[in-house]
């Protein structure tokens, strides 16, 4: 509290100074005056900025180089999780099971399907035949997407990887809904279309995918 008290006061005698020195500058000499005021205005705003500017491109390059250090690693834990996640559901629809929905097979192979088979998984849950209960699929989810949450997302969002941090956050927040349902559905078993959360939380994952690299992890 002293130190807060002191600084106000030291703030309020400094601009008593500074205005007192523009009133006599003014004073004793107008036209020098602002010719000079206006020429320090310039060079101190000017050094500001350009000061500004390359603290800024040196933390854009000092971001950029950490970054450099785990971006493939961390791209693959992602790409990884996200095909785990994706499994996990895939193996709760009853045999026989469309290959092409196998985030597994698709995902790991030469060329990179990985969301197109979340996608076509997706429309396999909204099917009335393929209904998967919410619950089981959230206790498969749940400890792949804690990972993207709690170990991955941060990562992304202190290297300003915005688009891919908005994908994760809708992801994240469909899960939250199949959560809900979930609840909803071991109360009161009257859910109306079982499968929609799912497949909206699948959907979420396929749009994850879509941002990542094209190609399977090395």
């Amino acid at each position: 509290m002293p130190a807060r008290f002191s600084l106000r006061i030291l703030m309020a005698v400094a601009g008593v100074v500074i205005l007192l020195a523009l009133i006599g500058g003014f004073a004793l000499d107008a036209k020098g005056f602002a010719d000079h005021l206006l020429a320090e205005l310039v060079g101190v705003f000017g050094g500001a900025l350009l000061a500004v500017f390359v603290v800024d491109v040196l933390v854009d390059r000092e971001r950029t180089r950490r970054w450099d250090l785990v971006a493939s690693e961390t791209t693959a834990a992602l790409r990884f999780a996200v095909i785990r996640a994706g499994l996990s559901i895939y193996l709760l629809l009853p045999a026989p099971r469309p290959s092409k929905a196998d985030p597994y097979t698709m995902g790991l192979g030469d060329d990179d399907a990985l969301a197109g088979a979340l996608s076509a998984l997706a429309e396999l849950l909204r099917d009335s035949r393929a209904h998967t209960r919410p619950a089981d699929a959230v206790e498969g989810l749940r400890p792949h997407l804690a990972l993207v949450r709690d170990g991955l997302m941060p990562r992304f969002l202190t290297i300003g990887q915005h688009d891919l941090v908005a994908r994760l956050a809708a992801l994240e927040g469909s899960f939250q809904e199949l959560e809900h349902a979930a609840w909803l559905d071991e109360r009161f078993s009257s859910m109306p279309e079982p499968g929609r959360e799912v497949a909206d939380v699948v959907d979420a994952l396929a749009r994850v995918a879509e941002a990542l690299p094209v190609g399977p992890p090395t």
